[in-house]
């Protein structure tokens, strides 16, 4: 079995990233998170804006390297990538959509709306860094 190659799993996954930070600048607009923040007394920084972008540039890069891990045993193609991210969707966003509706930052509607939104952007993110993540060549 060939290694992971980690210099495409990150490549690919910055690849990823990108869709996962369009697609969370897109929802946070759509749901108005920097109202709901607000009635908190939460401002937006610039700094948790930079943080935000590293988690989801990370997100992209532990979402190619899941699929790079599964890839011997379920096989190349969209379908592994799919099986990677609803792993991501199940470990990253259901818990932290469901921490934001306890915290009262989103209603059940907007729960809804964040999670089919992120099952999808999950979905579209993987697939793309799986569709730029190579194996290493053997040795």
């Amino acid at each position: 079995m060939t290694p992971v190659n980690i210099k495409r799993v990150v490549l690919a996954g910055l690849l990823a990233g990108v869709v996962y930070n369009v697609g969370g600048i897109t929802i946070a607009t759509i749901l108005d998170l920097e109202a709901a923040f607000t009635r908190f007394g939460w401002g937006p920084t610039a700094a948790a804006a930079f943080i935000h972008l590293g988690i989801r540039f990370g997100l992209g890069i532990v979402s190619v390297y899941l699929y790079a891990a599964i890839r011997p045993r379920f096989g190349p193609g969209p379908t592994t990538a799919l099986r990677a991210a609803g792993l991501i969707w199940l470990t990253a966003y259901v818990p932290g959509t469901l921490v934001l509706m306890e915290l009262g930052l989103f209603t059940g509607s907007a729960t809804a709306i964040e999670l089919a939104w992120g099952l999808v952007e999950a979905g579209l993110a993987t697939t793309l860094g799986a569709w730029a993540y190579r194996e290493a060549p053997p040795l």
